[in-house]
């Protein structure tokens, strides 16, 4: 069967109090695999480093390409964007881990084979063109089907005539449940192997990236774009939720020096992904600029990590995660049973006081530099709460069908509010420090309030109690909240 091929990672959605969050669940290892070709090569780091162009936020034309983005209780991020002649408004979903921009017809929404919030008319439209070719978007979970079609997309004071993307006459109802009239879509910023990319039309599965849209059409001096993603504080949604800028860096959202890193290339360079050199719990009183290591985790596989600003939290392989969260409560000083994973829920509860206890996370990545740079995540950055309880923003997730990859991290919005991030479609992939950033909302109102009560509390003991750990089997080639 021909698909678009396009795999995302297994999703749901549950409602804790206000906010709609998408869930990883369990999924047959017999589902859709992944229909781009894997090869086994390597970059060398240094034929590929260099530095970003940097674009100042106060010059005109930084201005010109910087676009805000609205941060939905700490889960997604959207764009707005104007679709067609005259403009229609439509908010997609900022999306670094898939390719394909789509939404869906208004036809398909009022006959509720769709769930978008307004969707598209394209009878309205004096530019649209339907190209006519089926295309079919397969999920873990869901899967929708529609039309590659041309048309002249706004975004920010950009405009791109015959723009790519796929209207959807279809949902099936796990999609049509998740979307839930929140958004009226996506756009795919993925990588597509660059600017090496087979663009001639022989590929069914490529599709045209706005960035490289905006780069051939002269409106952007690099094909480039940088991201800077916003907490919320308190779970609610925010239209100062972040910020996408075309074409270069914003210095305000960034502190320190801006390290490159190059593109690995597993999965057939589709992701945006890194090489890891390691992973390890922290020790408590770890500082930003001599952060002490403590355990490493997944030592015995080589590792990888795809940035994806469409997932929500961080997941890794099921056997490093019981591995993670087992040394993470020995190092954290917590008892047998203080964080618990359930399987039905999919997630890893802790008490809401204890989470305040918890180390941090270093992340460290391959790259040419003889100084490695581990960026850390402490619990604030990775708990998050329903209102009333506590969980780690960490779940088991195994991808498969990337062979050349044993092991593979997703570092979603929760590792990417911590750092600015900058995307270049030339190989690299640069991260500094995030400035002027808010918290994501970790702790319910009533923890807060009774928090300091619970300093200097030593707790003491170790090991993890596990009400069930099964293996995620998650199919991904797009990761799409």
């Amino acid at each position: 069967m021909k698909t678009c091929s396009l795999v995302v990672a297994c999703l749901t959605q549950l409602t804790l109090a206000s906010t709609t969050v998408r869930l990883l669940l369990e999924e047959p290892r017999s589902e859709t695999p992944l229909s781009f070709r894997v090869r086994n090569t390597h970059t060398r780091y240094a034929d590929l480093l260099h530095e970003a162009e940097i674009i100042d936020a106060s010059d005109s034309a930084s201005k010109d390409a910087r676009t805000a983005l609205e941060n939905q209780g700490d889960f997604g991020y959207f764009v707005s964007v104007d679709l067609g002649t005259p403009a229609q408004a439509l908010k997609l979903h900022v999306d670094t881990g898939s390719a394909a921009t789509w939404t869906s017809s208004k036809d398909c929404i009022r006959s509720k084979r769709c769930n978008e919030l307004n969707g598209f008319d394209p009878s309205a439209s004096l530019t649209f063109v339907n190209e006519t070719q089926p295309s079919t978007i397969t999920y873990g979970v869901g899967k929708l089907k529609g039309y590659r079609s041309r048309e002249l997309i706004n975004w920010g004071s950009f405009s791109v005539s015959n723009f790519t993307f796929v209207l959807a006459d279809y949902e099936d109802q796990a999609l049509f449940d998740q979307q839930a009239k929140m958004n009226d879509g996506l756009v795919g910023l993925t990588y597509q192997n660059g600017m090496k990319a087979d663009t001639t039309g022989t590929n069914p599965d490529y599709y045209p990236s706005l960035i490289l849209h905006l780069f051939s059409n002269n409106l952007i001096e690099r094909p480039f774009f940088s991201l800077w993603l916003n907490g919320s504080t308190d779970g609610t949604t925010i239209t100062s939720g972040g910020e996408i800028l075309l074409g270069g860096i914003n210095q305000r959202y960034k502190t320190g020096e801006l390290k490159n890193y190059p593109v690995a290339t597993i999965g057939g360079s589709y992701y945006w992904s890194l090489e890891i050199d390691a992973v390890r719990i922290m020790k408590k009183d770890s500082l930003l600029i001599q952060p002490i290591p403590g355990p490493l985790i997944g030592a015995s596989q080589k590792s990888f990590a795809i940035l994806d600003s469409g997932t929500s939290f961080l997941a890794c392989p099921s056997k490093v995660f019981r591995e993670l969260v087992v040394n993470l409560a020995i190092q954290s000083g917590l008892q047998e049973g203080d964080i618990a994973y359930n399987t039905a829920t999919g997630l890893a509860k802790v008490d809401c006081i204890l989470a305040q206890s918890l180390s941090p996370l270093g992340f460290t990545f391959a790259s040419a530099s003889s100084t490695p740079f581990t960026y850390q995540l402490f619990w604030e950055d990775y708990v998050v709460n329903d209102g009333s309880n506590c969980y780690l923003a960490i779940q088991p997730l195994d991808l498969v069908g990337i062979k050349d990859a044993a092991s593979v991290w997703v570092l979603g919005a929760v590792f990417l509010r911590r750092v600015y991030s900058t995307y270049d479609f030339n190989g690299t992939i640069g991260l500094a420090y995030s400035s002027n950033t808010n918290k994501a909302s970790s702790l319910p109102q009533d923890t807060l309030r009774v928090a300091s009560k619970s300093e200097g509390q030593n707790q003491s003991g170790s090991g993890i109690g596990f009400s069930g750990i099964g293996t995620l089997l998650c199919l991904a080639a797009a990761l799409f909240l």
